[in-house]
């Protein structure tokens, strides 16, 4: 997904915020060993603090249980797919928010009340953490997956971008963008998105 569905999903996401539009990226865990790359594309020093203290926070909630993220990702299904680090996966995974400056921060299914890429403090599984962002006005959903997650909801359009070729073909009655083209050189980055 870092290499194709969420490259194609940024360069969308940059479109659309160039239009005047909001883009919310969840999955708190998702962006931990991304954080400072995040930070450091931040529209102000202020949000860059808050992107960092929000991941760090996580970090910290986990550890008081005594566990590692580090220990539990990158998953099986992850390193079957070629990673090998948690930080590999992060720096994959926030590549669906696109190149602009994130504007904020937000909690869990809080409203955006600025325009352009938003950080929401999410839980990590996709059914919570998209809720959140439904709850926060989502009216439509994008969501990437490499080994092809079932994935959807009943009261937003989902649109599954699938990583890979084998994988679209393998659920194509149940995907609806093949980013694998990317991979297999028919499309560009910038096309695809």
């Amino acid at each position: 997904s870092g290499l194709t569905a969420n490259q194609a999903l940024g360069a969308a996401v940059d479109l659309l915020v160039d239009a005047g539009g909001s883009a919310v990226i969840g999955e708190t865990t998702e962006c931990v060993g991304a954080e400072e790359e995040m930070a450091s594309n931040a529209v102000s020093p202020q949000v860059a603090q808050r992107i960092l203290d929000t991941v760090h926070r996580f970090e910290h909630h986990v550890k008081m249980y005594g566990a590692d993220l580090s220990t539990g990702e990158p998953n099986q299904g992850n390193m079957e797919a070629g990673l090998t680090t948690l930080e590999e996966k992060s720096l994959g995974c926030i590549r669906k928010i696109g190149s602009r400056p994130i504007v904020d921060v937000i909690e869990y299914a809080d409203i955006p009340d600025k325009k352009g890429p938003i950080l929401m403090d999410s839980p990590s599984y996709d059914a919570p953490s998209v809720t959140g962002i439904v709850a926060g006005g989502a009216q439509v959903v994008v969501f990437t997956t490499g080994l092809g997650t079932p994935f959807g909801m009943s009261i937003v359009p989902v649109i599954k971008v699938m990583s890979n070729t084998p994988a679209f073909q393998r659920m194509e009655d149940t995907a609806d963008l093949n980013a694998g083209t990317i991979l297999d050189g028919k499309e560009t980055i910038a096309e695809t998105g």
